[in-house]
Formats: structure tokens, C-alpha cells, sequence
């Protein structure tokens, strides 16, 4: 490698790796909580992603639309896998995310189609 080719390297940025928003109703995708305690909700609806990470009912983070970085999807801490989309889940695997499940838990299965909270459910924190 020449020199210029090196100080080339060092401006090559990632490609970003997105998913799209899935095709069908409203439902939870993923849902976990993060080191801090804080619940990690990616859910679809109308069309565009939203991943949501809030602590009771008040918003911590928010990101909506008809694709996000997966890297930003995936909790730092755990997932509840009964409460996950299989589908949105192995696209995730296929683009080599470790998925953090903890175990199986059939008493944490519903049949419901949403398993946390939406945008709209939630408070905005008030500026400190």
C-alpha cells in the first residue's frame, strides 16, 4: 500500500446498515431493556419504524422512520424473545447482530400484537 492510500483509508467511512419498516399492522418487533434500566421498545406502525426507550412512561429516546440504523435497534443489556418478531429478528442475525435474549419465559407470552409502549403513550422529560 502507498502512503496515499493509507490517508485514503482513513476517510473511508461504514456503510450504514438499515432495516426497513416490515409490511403488515401495527406490532412490537423488539422489546428488551438496556444496562440502565430503561425499557428498548422497536415497534411499527403506519409504515415507519419507531424504537422508543423510556423509563415508567416518561421518553428517553426516540427514532422513527422507514428505516433506522440497526445498530441502533438492538438493547445493551437483554430481550425478551417471546416478545420479539422471529422475521425482524433473523434479518438482524443475517446482518450479524448478537441478539442478547435472556430465557424463555411462556408466562410472558400474550397474544397481544404491541408489548410495550407507543410515542404517543409517553411523557417528554423535562429539560434540567
Amino acid at each position: 500500500m502507498k502512503k496515499e492510500e493509507l490517508e485514503s483509508l482513513r476517510e473511508v467511512e461504514a456503510v450504514k446498515r438499515t432495516l426497513p419498516a416490515m409490511d403488515g399492522e401495527t406490532r412490537t418487533l423488539l422489546f428488551g431493556y438496556t444496562v440502565e434500566r430503561e425499557t428498548h421498545h422497536v415497534y411499527q406502525e403506519d409504515g415507519e419504524l419507531h424504537l422508543v426507550v423510556y423509563k415508567g412512561d416518561v421518553l428517553i429516546h426516540h427514532e422513527r422512520g422507514a428505516s433506522l440504523p440497526a445498530e441502533n435497534l438492538v438493547p445493551n443489556k437483554r430481550l425478551y424473545p417471546e416478545r420479539c418478531d422471529y422475521v425482524f429478528s433473523r434479518m438482524l442475525k443475517t446482518l450479524g447482530f448478537s441478539l442478547p435474549f435472556t430465557n424463555y419465559a411462556a408466562e410472558r407470552t400474550k397474544n397481544d400484537k404491541l408489548h410495550g409502549l407507543r410515542l404517543q403513550d409517553l411523557k417528554r422529560a423535562e429539560a434540567a
